[in-house]
């Protein structure tokens, strides 16, 4: 998996909100051992501020981003793209006419993403990723960079390539809709569509 970018202020508000939980339990966590009889040991070492910050932010990059609280709430989502996905695409290569399907794998936290093609007659996976929106309120579009390996079956022409995907993220998050566009050694572009299983 690889990191990818988000709108800055979402992360801003995560960063204000993780280091004020953080203070706060490890000034109660001071206050309850202060106020308890038993001394502790030496070696045994209580959390600190910066303690409690990593544990709450692991905690909010592998689980709590994906809450129904927080996806509800439009100041602090990112959506969640974990899952199956079957794909249609249509390319400049075959002139449009004909329609290719494959499957997708996305594995995703609130700080890293992967991305996963599987088609006839190749696969690719994403090296970069952003997941923007023009204003707070507008719908999310996922911009990826891929690397496509043709499979040994595949065509004589096809080879190592790189490309651009961008697509529109519909408001259930259940249909991903787009076009990408291939580099040198390939040179297509095409619609690429994303169904959740």
């Amino acid at each position: 998996m690889h990191s990818y970018q988000t709108p800055n202020e979402i992360r801003i508000r995560v960063f204000i909100i993780i280091s004020l939980m953080a203070i706060l339990s490890a000034l109660f966590l001071s206050r309850a051992l202060e106020a308890i009889p038993i001394t502790v040991p030496w070696y045994v070492e209580t959390p600190s501020v910066l303690g409690f910050f990593g544990f709450f932010y692991w905690l909010y990059d592998r689980y709590i981003w994906r809450s129904c609280l927080f996806q509800r709430l439009t100041w602090l989502s990112i959506p969640d793209l974990n899952g199956s996905w079957e794909i249609n695409v249509r390319t400049s290569h075959r002139d449009f006419q004909t329609e290719t399907s494959g499957f997708a794998t996305i594995r995703q936290t609130s700080s890293s993403i992967a991305i996963q093609l599987r088609f006839p007659e190749s696969t690719s996976s994403s090296h970069t990723a952003s997941l923007m929106r023009s204003d707070p309120l507008a719908p999310y579009t996922l911009i990826y960079i891929f690397q496509s390996i043709p499979k040994p079956k595949a065509i004589s022409t096809m080879e190592i390539h790189l490309g651009t995907t961008q697509l529109a993220i519909s408001d259930d998050q259940s249909k991903l809709e787009g076009d990408y566009y291939t580099g040198r050694g390939r040179n297509n572009y095409g619609s690429i569509e994303f169904h959740r299983k």
